[in-house]
Parts: C-alpha cells; structure tokens; sequence
C-alpha cells in the first residue's frame, strides 16, 4: 500500500466517526439517487422492450377503504351517485362499482 493510499484510508476512518458524516452522507444522497434511480429505470425499461410501467395508488388502502365506506353510506342514504361520487373524490363509476360489490358480498352466503 502506497503512502497516499494509506493516509486516505486513515483520513476516511476519522470522516467516518466525524460529528457530520451522516449529514454529508444524506446530502449526497439527495443530490445523487434521484439520477441513479432515473439510469437504473432506463436500463430496466430498455431491458424489458422499452417499457416500464410504475403503479402508484393515489391513496393508501386503508384512505381507499374508508372512502368507499362513505361512498356506500352516502348513497344507502338515498345521495345521488354523482354527488356522493364528488363529496368523496372519486368517479361516478367508482361509487357505483363500490355500491354493486356491496350488493354482491350481500348476497354471497
């Protein structure tokens, strides 16, 4: 091992117990994974033919569960579908899918 190689070795040992290093690190970390996450989906999209497809739910399932509660309440209550629809935030088609899988876990035995 070279002189130089061995002092940064011993320069990185002190950087890395120093007071700010988990700072330094995130920051770093901000500045650098957005672009490597980008070139990691590149090269993953060209992988598979060019297409990546990335779901995210607009709400977690727990947000969807209750709203499709209240969406069912609001139209047991005799609302308008298009009106409970838009006091929930969601589609029309949404309300009244939640309404006919309601009716059907009723009938189930």
């Amino acid at each position: 091992m070279s002189p130089n190689t061995n002092m940064l070795h011993r320069l990185a040992e002190r950087a890395a117990s120093h007071p700010r290093i988990e700072s330094a690190v995130l920051g770093a970390i901000r500045i650098e994974l957005p672009s490597v996450i980008e070139q990691l989906l590149r090269e993953m999209a060209d992988a598979d033919g060019g297409t990546l497809r990335v779901y995210m739910a607009k709400r977690p399932p727990d947000q969807r569960a209750q709203r499709d509660e209240r969406v069912l309440a609001l139209m047991e209550a005799g609302t308008d579908p298009k009106v409970a629809a838009k006091l929930c935030g969601c589609s029309r088609s949404h309300a009244f899918s939640v309404r006919a899988r309601s009716q059907q876990s009723k009938t189930r035995p």
